[in-house]
This record gives C-alpha cells, structure tokens and sequence, in this order.
C-alpha cells in the first residue's frame, strides 16, 4: 500500500514537470532554421558611372500621369522608409505618424476608418502598467505598486477584433501578410502559432520582411537579403551587398543597387553599375532615382533586360501647381511595388505634399 502511494506522487511529479517544461518552452512545437547552413553570395560591385540618356525615350512616354491629389500632410521632407502602398486598388500612406488611404484609380481620399491598414493582420507589441495587490504597502503609502507587462497582439484589420494576445517581452517586431518575425522567431498572425526559430552564430537583425506565396524575404541592417522556404522550414539562399531596398515580381528579386535575383536560386540574372538607385517596380518597368541633385532625375528601366529605357530630368510636368514658385525642385518617394501596370508617388513641393498616380502606355 505504501508502495502504491509512492509510485503515485512520482508519477505526478512527473507529470507536473513535463506541464511545467512544456509551457516553458522546453518542449518546444516550432523547427530550428539554421541560417548559416546557407552559403552567401556576394552581389557584385563595380565602379558607379551615371547613365547615358541620349537617344533614350522620356519617362512620360512610357508612364503617363494618370492623376494627383494634394494631401493635408505637410512635412518638410519624406523618409524613403515612408513610401506609400499598394494593395487592393486602394494608396496606403502612413507619413509623419498619419494614417490615410486614397483610391488607386480616382486619386480619392477613401475617409473609413476601418480600412488604415493594408495587411489583413495588424501584429504589433504594446506595453501596459499593470498593478498587484499588497495590503500593506497600500496601508503605508495608500496605493499599489505596479509593474509594466509587454504584451503581443494580433488584430484582424477588416473588423478590429483582437484574435490573440500574448504576455511577453518581444525585441522586434517585423509583421508580414500572413506571418511575421517576431525576435527570432516565425509566428502565424492569425493564429499566433510559433512555426519556426532563426538560428544564427552572428545576431540576425531584420530591417525589412517580405512575403511571397510560400516564401519569406529577410533584408537584415548588415545588407543581407535571406530567401526562407515557408513549407520546407530552411534558408534556400542568402545574398549579401551595397543596397537598401528590394522589390519582388513573379520570378525574381530586384536590389536597389541594381541587381535582379533568381527567386528560386538566388543566382543573379543581370547587374548595373550606376549611381541611379531603383526605387519601385511597376509592369515590365522598375523606377530610378538619382539621389543628391537640385533637379528631380528618375529614370525609368527595362526589369527584364536591365537596360535603361527612359528618362525625366523636367520638373515642370509636376510643379505648375506650386502656386507660382519659381524654384520647386521636388522630392519623389514612389511606391516600391506597383499594381497591374499603375503604381503612386508622393511628390514634395514647395506649396505641399501631393499624391500623384502613374499609368504604363
């Protein structure tokens, strides 16, 4: 009898241990990404030479103006972290801490308060003062203390519901369509299910998430670009270079500094030496812009061949609403991808911010 006793509180020991790890993390569901096992491919670097326009089409006769809007923003610059999106037929803009939407095709500011936000998950990290009973520090001093809980959350951004909420500290968050990197883990926005951990012998800082089909797209702050296999649960390639953005189509990636990517392999198709660095991608098209001069030069380039095909060095085609001012000198910011064959820009003026909408002919 007294055996029996203690062969039942060892098997609830055991069994209040294995609760205890598992909650814990000991006995953890998600699968191990090993970035290193993934070989870097250098991207290459040539000497910057500014591109030859002579003989080359303009930029409007390949992408006309299709419309433009002044905006209410009024900042002395725009961020090119802060560039509008595209998503559904509706212009996302998110500049200087101010959420608005606009149509894609009439350039109309859409006013529902519903719509600020073009991913289907809003997941993101809040933080919350939360106080804990104590009798006798309240008789002391006539309050509680308290202690500041972080908290993960995700909200379906059609109807505002909360669908998760998790206590923990989180060092970033970098959220996607339909996963996010939360620290150093791939977690489900909808259901907030951890799917995998990065695993790296150098610290993994994201600056950037993509997503694509089963594909995810991670852009680290030491230009790394890291192409993960969301169904196998492995690094596929790693390319490393002297960009700041990418931008994705059907078959490749494109850097900013000029170069297209196998999406499959990471094996680089064609590569540019300019100082024009690529800013969006619309159509068959992807848009430069050359940065550090008074007049706006944005260059317009063939995706599939690399080859520049137009050019716009003319301030006039977006200034004669600068209520007279002689020197306008405006600052593009454009979408990075486009949609269809239409894509967006915020244009800086002297007198604004204005939103403008472009069309391939």
């Amino acid at each position: 009898m007294i055996i029996n006793k203690y062969k039942i509180r060892i098997i609830g020991l055991c069994s209040l241990l294995l609760l205890f790890f598992s909650y814990h993390g000991f006995c953890q569901s998600h699968s191990i990404i090993d970035i290193d096992k993934t070989e870097i491919l250098k991207l290459p670097e040539g000497q910057m030479e500014a591109p030859v326009p002579d003989g080359m089409l303009s930029f409007n006769d390949i992408i006309k103006v299709k419309g433009n809007s002044k905006t209410s923003y009024a900042v002395d610059y725009i961020p090119v972290y802060q560039s509008p999106t595209i998503a559904k037929g509706s212009i996302y803009i998110n500049l200087n801490n101010k959420r608005s939407v606009y149509d894609l095709e009439s350039v109309n500011e859409i006013t529902n308060e519903n719509n600020l936000y073009h991913f289907e998950y809003i997941v993101n990290k809040y933080s919350k003062k939360e106080y804990t009973v104590n009798d006798i520090y309240k008789s002391m001093f006539g309050e509680h203390p308290s202690k500041i809980v972080n908290y993960l959350v995700s909200v379906d951004a059609a109807t505002g519901d909360t669908l998760w909420k998790k206590q923990k500290d989180y060092i970033s968050v970098h959220p996607a369509n339909q996963v996010s990197i939360v620290g150093n883990l791939i977690i489900d926005n909808k259901t907030g299910k951890e799917l995998f951990k990065l695993s790296s012998s150098n610290p993994i800082s994201i600056s950037e998430v993509k997503e694509d089909e089963e594909h995810l797209y991670l852009k680290t702050n030491g230009n790394e670009l890291i192409a993960i296999d969301l169904q196998k649960g492995e690094a596929i390639w790693r390319v490393k270079g002297d960009f700041n953005k990418f931008f994705i189509d059907e078959s490749r990636i494109y850097t900013s500094n000029q170069c297209a990517i196998d999406k499959n392999t990471g094996k680089i198709i064609w590569n540019n030496s300019s100082d024009v660095w690529f800013v969006g991608i619309v159509g068959d098209y992807l848009i430069g812009y050359l940065y550090g001069e008074d007049d706006p030069e944005v260059f317009v380039y063939n995706k599939n061949t690399g080859k520049l095909a137009g050019y716009l060095w003319s301030d006039n085609e977006f200034c004669t609403s600068c209520l007279g001012y002689e020197f306008c000198n405006p600052e593009f910011i454009f979408a990075e991808q486009g949609e269809g064959n239409k894509t967006t820009a915020l244009v800086k003026c002297s007198d604004g911010v204005y939103l403008y909408t472009f069309e391939i002919k």
